[in-house]
């Protein structure tokens, strides 16, 4: 999933992956430094949205999420506007 996510590097705008739960946990647990005992409690529903920010550094915007409201929406527009990666 890192290679694949580093060979991502030359694209400019959004990429929607889509994957199944463990690839995404496997990401989710690199960028927090879990091992895969303190992973376990990650849990990511079927049909639902992780959102991760890899500008030039990953930071996770959303994990698991069955929609993207308004205010989440409001927090990813802000998080983009002031540069956070």
């Amino acid at each position: 999933m890192l290679d694949f996510i580093n060979s991502l590097t030359n694209i400019e705008g959004v990429v929607v992956a889509v994957s199944h739960h463990d690839p995404i946990k496997g990401v989710i647990s690199h960028i927090l430094g879990l091992d895969d005992l303190e992973s376990m409690g990650l849990i990511i529903p079927n049909s639902h949205m992780t959102i991760i920010k890899w500008d030039p550094s990953p930071k996770i915007l959303a994990i698991g999420t069955p929609l993207i409201t308004n205010a989440l929406l409001d927090k990813i527009n802000g998080s983009i506007k002031r540069g956070y990666g």
